[in-house]
């Protein structure tokens, strides 16, 4: 992703079945334009705070996208 910045927004949701499904919405700005964009979609069997950070990373981790590019982050 070759932004110089970008903002997480992560959210949870049960389902019809009370699975906890997490999405992973990634903000940045190319060309002056602001975009917005779903990257992940997935159940996690756990709430614990250790294991969304891993949902989370190993998103990151799979796409090539540096952490470090990271200004804001706002979770649900």
């Amino acid at each position: 992703m070759d932004v110089p910045s970008i903002s997480i927004m992560v959210d949870s949701t049960p389902d019809i079945s009370k699975k906890e499904m997490y999405s992973i919405i990634v903000r940045y700005t190319r060309n002056f334009e602001i975009e917005e964009r779903l990257f992940a979609f997935g159940e996690m069997s756990s709430k614990v705070g250790a294991d969304i950070v891993e949902f989370i990373l190993a998103f990151f981790k799979r796409y090539g996208i540096s952490t470090t590019k990271i200004i804001s982050q706002s979770y649900d």
